[in-house]
């Protein structure tokens, strides 16, 4: 690259009648205008679950949420989140004969290890796997729960400039309840 510009720079200069430069000239390098730190909101919403406790079975419907991560390149290929979601979905409680339908709302946090790989000048893929943490709460019916578990997802990103990437994303995770797994599609900023 530093030797088509200097002989693009030459071959003007003597079309234009100026001096040919006859000693090679260094170039400064130039330092990449993004830097390492990133930040993605999202939109989200699960596939929902179901839980048989002792007395009564629990099915939800698909909750809708976002989330936000906030991450760090260490190089070209690999990253750490943070991540945090919120989201609402109905829960229908079955004990015997009796139906009881309640709102109930999650928040997930966690921390991911990122791997990215490009499949063109625009597009990339990525591959997460992290541990996270649950909590659950459906105050009809007295419902305040924590739980924890790891994290694989998988995901496309789109760039649109060299700051600005669309992504989707799909995650599972090995907690076991209304929650379910997620669907995220949002926008990447580098800073």
């Amino acid at each position: 690259m530093k030797k088509v510009l200097i002989f693009i720079m030459a071959s003007s200069m003597a079309i234009a009648g100026g001096d040919v430069l006859t000693e090679p000239v260094e170039v400064e390098p130039v330092h990449e205008s993004v830097s390492p730190f990133y930040v993605v909101v999202k939109a989200m919403v699960t596939n929902g679950g179901d839980k048989q406790e002792e007395h009564e079975y629990l099915e939800s419907d698909s909750a809708f949420g976002a989330g936000i991560d906030l991450g760090y390149r260490f190089n070209h290929h690999f990253a750490m989140e943070l991540s945090a979601t919120c989201g609402r979905n109905d829960v229908t409680k079955e004990e015997g004969h009796e139906i009881e339908v309640a709102e109930a709302t999650y928040k997930t946090y966690g921390v991911n290890l990122v791997y990215h790989h490009e499949l063109s000048q625009e597009y990339a893929m990525f591959f997460k796997v992290g541990y996270e943490r649950e909590y659950e709460s459906i105050d009809d019916f007295g419902t305040d729960e924590d739980e924890d578990g790891f994290t694989a997802a998988i995901g496309f990103a789109y760039e649109i400039n060299e700051h600005v990437a669309a992504i989707a994303e799909y995650e599972h995770s090995t907690i076991k309840g209304l929650h379910g797994d997620a669907f995220f599609v949002g926008m990447e900023y580098s800073f």
